[in-house]
């Protein structure tokens, strides 16, 4: 349901409701790293993670044609937009630092 400046309280559950929309920033995400797994994806989210950056997985193969290995197809990890630069740099350094390997993925291209 969308935002209405008359309501506030959820009509279902009674609750009191955020005082107004969310921030266009708060829900622009992007991605910016494709994994070849999801080890490595989620390598990558905890390191931003523990940094207090928002991020989160998008599997962009299918689970129901398995390619072998306990692998499902590539893994993108998503970021907020106003945090992408930030994410990018602390992966960038934690692949110089050896945390991560080069060959676990590259950074996605914006459209």
């Amino acid at each position: 349901m969308e935002y209405r400046e008359a309501v506030d309280h959820c009509a279902d559950c009674g609750r009191r409701l955020v005082d107004g929309p969310m921030p266009p920033d708060e829900e622009d995400f992007v991605e910016l790293y494709a994994c070849a797994t999801r080890l490595d994806a989620e390598r990558l989210k905890a390191m931003l993670t523990v940094e207090k950056l928002v991020c989160n997985l998008r599997e962009m193969g299918s689970t129901s044609f398995p390619t072998g290995g306990g692998v499902y197809g590539e893994v993108r990890l998503v970021v907020r937009r106003r945090e992408a630069e930030q994410a990018a740099e602390l992966i960038r350094q934690a692949m110089q630092d050896g945390e991560i390997s080069p060959e676990a993925g590259e950074f996605v291209e914006e459209e």
